[in-house]
């Protein structure tokens, strides 16, 4: 097809005729990519085959239309269960990539004028109305994190008390008829023409019936560790929060993190008693082993840890990469290893401090800045090692770091030896992160092999299998997709017909035969389009470039 062909269907969704309400196609699909950084299930090929093609993306999304009598229904979400601390589990609900366009579709189109009336006390997950680049929809959210902390540290030097909370199992818990209910009171309260917002509703119908697909128990749960859902919790908490500023509280709050500076110990106290009374209103509670009172004086050691950019490691940190100066970059090594060393060995992997250590390890090992076979390198993987059995909840960050650290093979053979231990990977999801670090690696086995087609055989439907399919095309040992051909079918869950596809492409063309009428349009054509977006070397992970010192300054100099 033609670049007319493109431009017509671009037209189509710009102005309305598919979904009711507005879509600027390119636009979205900047902004989902940008959301689509961080997923707990995170596509091997950062969807770079899928986001290259757009016309592709708009004849499934119309191909759909037809088949479901003009209105997007959605298919049904794919229930994956997530680690957490304390032996407990959050769940992801994994939709396909076009189920979260149109999502995020939704969320583009309602939060310019919704985010005019929520509270401004809410810092988290607002409409970046200045901002000069259309991709980033929010406002810079580690900036607006570091808002939320200096507003609520001021409790220190006013020498009053802070209520901290957050709202218990809160994605879990959200009412979606109350979602969509708060989305229409809201929009009632918007200053637009009559025609907008009857696109705003006509959005949120569409919203109400994916809802019907996606949730986690009839009508509650939103999908997690997503922009939109963080952004549709502002909406739905907006009657808490205009409530709790009109009684007079000095109320912030951060997605579900909640902060009230109160004068001494008793307003605190007071304060949440109120707000308990209001979440019930919306089907909510406080979790309690997250609640605290703190006081002035409670002592850094109990203020700290709710105020980690407070951190004099972290504040060193970011004030040594505010230099241009390599020197400088490279003194503050030592700071970020501390940093690691003392989470890792502590079991303070899911703190921001953690993710912010390794992010920065992560860019200085790109950029040539830090030495992963010394010592430091060497100490710090074998901490990491010792992670993964009790730190199953930080799985993702425990392999970004260890990738970061370009392990050898003797490094990698204890991964496989901990995969290979069936008593020990008990999590599906951290298992899914070991096999896509060794496939990034290319690391290879005769037990992994076994492994490998032993888990397929079981059930090529988990998340683990999934990964098992990346790690058999990077090792272009292809046994174990070939023989569970005749089981491929379209009720698997999105990423493992797609991954399997991806793997299946190695396989003689006479083979594929077996798949004919058992592909879906939303992954019809995987094996052929994904190949362009292979690694150099031909396996199917996404591409990295490896930042210069100065490209480096740049992607960090608007950091805290």
């Amino acid at each position: 097809m033609g670049l007319m062909d493109l431009e017509a269907k671009k037209e189509l969704f710009a102005t309305g005729q598919v979904f009711g309400f507005p879509v600027d196609l390119p636009a979205v699909l900047s902004q989902l990519q940008q959301d689509m950084r961080d997923d707990w299930y995170s596509d091997a090929l950062a969807y770079a085959d899928i986001f290259s093609d757009q016309i592709y993306i708009a004849d499934v999304i119309l191909g759909a239309l037809n088949t479901w009598g003009g209105v997007y229904i959605g298919d049904k979400r794919v229930l994956r269960p997530i680690p957490k601390k304390h032996f407990s589990e959050r769940y992801s609900l994994e939709t396909d990539f076009f189920d979260r366009f149109v999502y995020q579709a939704i969320c583009s189109f309602l939060l310019p004028e919704l985010d005019h009336v929520l509270s401004h006390r809410v810092l988290s997950y607002r409409f970046n109305r200045d901002g000069g680049d259309e991709k980033y929809l929010f406002r810079n959210k580690i900036n607006k994190w570091l808002d939320y902390e200096g507003l609520t540290y001021r409790f220190v030097g006013n020498k009053g008390a802070l209520a901290v909370t957050d709202i218990s199992n809160f994605f879990e818990n959200v009412s979606s008829s109350h979602v969509i209910e708060s989305i229409n009171s809201a929009i009632d309260r918007v200053h637009a023409p009559g025609v907008k917002k009857g696109q705003m509703r006509a959005a949120a119908r569409l919203l109400a019936t994916l809802f019907n697909r996606w949730t986690l128990t009839g009508h509650f749960g939103l999908p997690q560790n997503r922009d939109c859902s963080s952004f549709l919790s502002n909406v739905l908490l907006s009657s808490v929060d205009f409530e709790m500023q009109y009684r007079g509280f000095d109320y912030y709050r951060y997605v579900d993190d909640i902060r009230i500076v109160c004068t001494d110990e008793h307003e605190a106290r007071k304060s949440l008693q109120v707000l308990i009374s209001l979440l019930r209103e919306v089907g909510m509670n406080i979790n309690a082993t997250k609640t605290a009172v703190l006081k002035h004086d409670s002592g850094s050691a109990s203020i700290d840890k709710f105020f980690p950019s407070q951190n004099q490691l972290v504040l060193a940190i970011a004030s040594m990469w505010k230099s241009r100066s390599r020197r400088v970059f490279i003194r503050s090594v030592e700071y970020v290893v501390q940093i690691l060393r003392e989470c890792l060995s502590e079991g303070e992997t899911q703190s921001r401090t953690f993710r912010f250590a390794v992010n920065r390890l992560s860019q200085l090992v790109e950029a040539g800045l830090f030495e992963v076979d010394s010592d430091d390198g060497v100490k710090l993987l074998q901490y990491a090692l010792n992670s993964l059995n009790e730190d199953a909840v930080s799985s993702d960050q425990i392999c970004k770091l260890i990738d970061a650290l370009h392990p050898e093979d003797d490094f990698l053979d204890k991964i496989s030896s901990f995969l290979q231990n069936r008593k020990l990977c008990i999590h599906d999801w951290q298992n899914h992160k070991l096999w896509l670090l060794l496939a990034g690696r290319r690391f290879d086995s005769e037990e992994l092999r076994s492994l490998a087609h032993e888990i397929l055989h079981k059930d090529p439907t988990t998340g683990e299998a999934s990964a098992v399919m990346i790690w058999l095309q990077s090792i272009n040992f292809l046994d174990p997709i070939e023989a569970i051909l005749d089981k491929f079918n379209k009720s698997w869950p999105y990423q493992n017909q797609r991954y399997f596809l991806i793997a299946a492409s190695g396989l003689s063309a006479s083979k594929h035969k077996a798949l004919h009428g058992s592909v879906l349009d939303k992954v019809l054509g995987t094996s052929r389009r994904s190949k362009k977006a292979y690694r150099e070397d031909g396996v199917a992970l996404a591409k990295r470039e490896r930042p210069s010192f100065a490209a480096l300054y740049e992607d960090i100099k608007e950091y805290p």
